[in-house]
């Protein structure tokens, strides 16, 4: 008796509709990025119905940061390392982005 391999070969996955067996090659790589996708449309839902969700939290943080940027930088109220970085760019933004590397963006201006 020679040793011998029993198995099935896909032709066609029937599932509701009838689809190539490649679907079934999905890397992780794929389910991450479906999962990010799908974690930032509830964050995006929830952030335009005004819910607090898990995903939408860092967003909810960074908006309240900036009020807390602009009220401090309205108030001169400057203690926090960021605001200081913030008022330096608003009262010179040339010198600014020649000590932290302004970023270019690349455009023509339009037109």
């Amino acid at each position: 008796v020679k040793p011998f391999e029993y198995g099935l070969r896909l032709v066609y996955i029937y599932e509701g509709g009838i689809f190539s067996p490649d679907v079934l090659k999905i890397t992780d790589a794929d389910l991450a990025a479906k999962f990010a996708e799908g974690v930032g449309f509830v964050a995006a839902l929830s952030l335009g119905v005004g819910i607090l969700t898990e995903a939408s939290l860092s967003s909810v943080i960074l908006g309240g940061f900036k009020n807390v940027c602009a009220l401090a930088l309205e108030a001169d109220f400057i203690e926090f390392p960021q605001v200081e970085k913030i008022k330096e760019f608003v009262d010179d933004p040339e010198a600014w982005c020649a000590k932290y590397g302004g970023g270019g963006g690349g455009g023509d201006g339009g037109g």
